[in-house]
This record gives structure tokens, C-alpha cells and sequence, in this order.
């Protein structure tokens, strides 16, 4: 793209790249942009048949001497500058490479599945701690009112969770209300009310990454593949001393986590602090990880399936589980932390567009 500016003065204002279907109806199309006062001076960009609108800018130039005003008056344009790449065939970005995908699920059928496996195990990277201001008193509060049909739904989310090992009985001075807050599909999440706990709880300071930080890292990138970890708080244990700090009231009794549950106040830094640890050797070298959400990303096909196997090969060593249904694997383009992302840069998702619009 070629650039002439020949004025003094100059404003430009520039524009976000989900703009390019807005103005899509320019490609392969002259630009002008004539002049609201003065001479008719038009500034024209030909957009070639094998390139696409990546994003356009669109600003004013002021201009105080411009050759051919004779009349010494001041002039005021409109300046087009469109950013463009080559256009890639309809389904480079939505063919998935089949055959790759189900070598990388069969060999790794233990890390990717569709539920949590029963396990008495768990990682031992690391435990969630809960260190209480000193002097501080057991916690409690009341159990909320709940409808007979949020009770049977209690009732049973609470089997599972003994049956899967995760929450037992027991008679903790420690005690908090629970409540149940619908998920996007419509299901219910069963939530503890940890306020009166947190407030009282030493507060970890290890940082949640910054976001744009992470999309920085994936300049050159044109495979991906995202991993999301099964119901990835419940598979970092509690410690055996604070399991009874995390109890809560139900009809049915008072129950306590084996693992670290929602709600808690350090549970997302304990949560990126395992993650930091177990991928460390190849943060932002290939694999950029927020909370449970994982993307791996590689310039080559070749190169993807040996990032990918490196980092599945690290989450088994250390009995991490991701989840079949919400991973994606050898995409040209992909979903990630609410963006889509492709070999030509990161841009807004369509859906929250179509939601902004309707």
C-alpha cells in the first residue's frame, strides 16, 4: 500500500478492522475521495482482483498550501487509506484436517474426553490454600430459601458430587449458603456463597495475564488448536487442613470440598499459577493460556502437531483433563477469549456483533 500525504497539517481517524464488511462493496472498485470545498481533487486506491479488505481508515487532511490553490484559501479533503491482504480460497479457514484430528484424540484419549474421570489423585502441582487473617473466627451464615424444584436439582447435583468424590459430609463450624446460577445452555451451576469467608482470607496476589499480551504473541501463526479443561477448578485439590473452611449448609446437611470449588477468592490465581507452572517452557512460544482456556498456535501443519503433542503430553504427566466437545484442533481460524483469530490478525466475532445490532 502506498501512502502520499502533502499537507502540513493532517487528522486521521483510524477504524477497527471488523469494519471491512461495511465497507466490503469498495473491493474491486476505484476510491475516490473529491474535495468538500475548493478544487474537485480526488485521491483514488485500486484494490487488485487477488486481495481483500482487511480494514479501511477514513480521515480528513486540512491543507493550508497546496499547489494548485491559487486563491491561497484553505482546503479540507476526505483521505481513504485501505488496508488489504491476499484473499485465500472460501474454505481455507473452515477445513479441519480430519485425519490429524482423530490420530491426536486416539492417542491422547486420556486427556481429552467427555467427563471427568473418578480419581482419588490429583494433580500434584499444586494445592489450594486458604490462609485466614489472624484472630479470625469461623465463618457461618443461614442456607437461602430455595423453591422445591431448586431442591431436587440440589438434591441432585449433591449425589453427583459424592459419587464423584468431590464434596463429602461433615460437621464444620464453618458454613455457607448456596445458590444456583443458570449457565449459558440453560443447565443450573450450583454456587457458594464465600462473601463472609473471603472477606476474612488472605488474598493471593500472583497476576491473571493480560489479554492483549497474549494476542501479541500469536503474530505469524496460521494453525490452532484450543484446549478447554473439564470443570477445571474441581481438579485442583483443596488442602487437607482448609478442606473444612470451605463447608456448606444444604436441606440435605452440611458438605465440605475435597477440591477447589467456585467462588473463593484466590481460586483464579491459584488456577493460572498451576497452569504458568505446567506449561511454562513453552508460554509464548506457542501456547498462550488464560485461566483453563489453552491456545496453541504454529506457522506449519508440521510444527502444529508437535506443539500440540508437547503440550497434551505435559497435561497427562500432571492428570489434567480437557474437554472433547470444546476442543478444537488444526483450525485456520478459531475462536478464543471471546475474538476470532486467523492467519491474518485478531478480529471481533460476528455473533457479539449480531448481538450489539439486533
Amino acid at each position: 500500500m502506498e501512502q502520499y500525504l502533502t499537507d502540513r497539517e493532517a487528522q486521521l481517524s483510524l477504524a477497527m478492522s471488523w469494519l471491512k464488511e461495511a465497507v466490503s462493496n469498495i473491493k474491486n472498485q476505484v476510491v475516490a475521495s473529491p474535495s468538500f470545498n475548493g478544487p474537485s481533487n480526488n485521491a483514488m486506491t485500486i484494490i487488485p482482483p487477488d486481495k481483500e479488505v482487511v480494514s479501511i481508515s477514513i480521515g480528513t487532511v486540512k491543507t493550508k498550501e497546496l499547489r494548485d490553490n491559487r486563491d491561497n484559501q484553505s482546503t479540507e479533503c476526505c483521505l481513504f487509506l485501505v488496508h488489504t491482504a491476499t484473499t485465500e480460497s472460501e474454505n481455507a479457514h473452515t477445513v479441519t484436517d480430519t485425519e490429524s484430528v482423530q490420530t491426536i484424540k486416539a492417542q491422547y484419549k486420556n486427556v481429552i474426553a467427555s467427563s471427568l474421570p473418578l480419581r482419588t489423585t490429583y494433580t500434584g502441582k499444586i494445592q489450594h490454600v486458604i490462609d485466614l487473617i489472624p484472630g479470625t473466627s469461623p465463618t457461618h451464615s443461614r442456607p437461602y430459601r430455595m423453591s422445591g424444584e431448586k431442591k431436587q436439582e440440589l438434591s441432585k447435583q449433591i449425589r453427583e458430587l459424592i459419587r464423584d468424590e468431590r464434596i463429602f459430609p461433615t460437621t464444620s463450624p464453618y458454613g455457607a449458603p448456596v445458590l444456583f446460577v443458570k449457565k449459558k445452555d440453560g443447565t443450573r451451576r450450583l454456587c457458594v456463597d464465600y462473601r463472609k469467608l473471603n472477606s476474612h482470607t488472605i488474598k493471593s496476589r500472583f497476576p491473571l495475564p493480560l489479554i492483549d499480551n497474549l494476542f501479541d504473541q500469536l503474530a505469524g501463526a496460521k494453525f490452532f488448536s484450543s484446549l478447554d479443561l473439564i470443570s477445571g477448578y474441581h481438579q485442583i485439590p483443596i488442602k487437607d487442613q482448609d478442606r473444612m473452611k470451605t463447608a456448606f449448609l444444604t436441606h440435605e446437611g452440611q458438605f465440605a470440598w475435597r477440591v477447589m470449588p467456585f467462588g473463593l477468592t484466590s481460586a483464579p490465581s491459584t488456577f493460572q499459577m498451576l497452569m504458568n507452572g505446567v506449561l511454562r517452557d513453552y508460554l509464548n512460544k506457542f501456547v498462550v493460556v488464560y485461566l483453563d482456556d489453552i491456545l496453541v498456535y504454529s506457522p506449519s501443519k508440521e510444527q502444529h502437531a508437535e506443539h500440540l503433542s508437547l503440550v497434551l503430553d505435559h497435561l497427562r504427566a500432571v492428570h489434567l483433563t480437557a474437554k472433547e466437545s470444546k476442543c478444537s484442533f488444526f483450525k485456520r481460524q478459531i475462536h478464543f477469549l471471546g475474538h476470532m483469530i486467523d492467519g491474518t490478525g485478531i478480529h471481533m466475532d460476528n455473533t457479539k456483533l449480531t448481538a450489539i445490532t439486533s
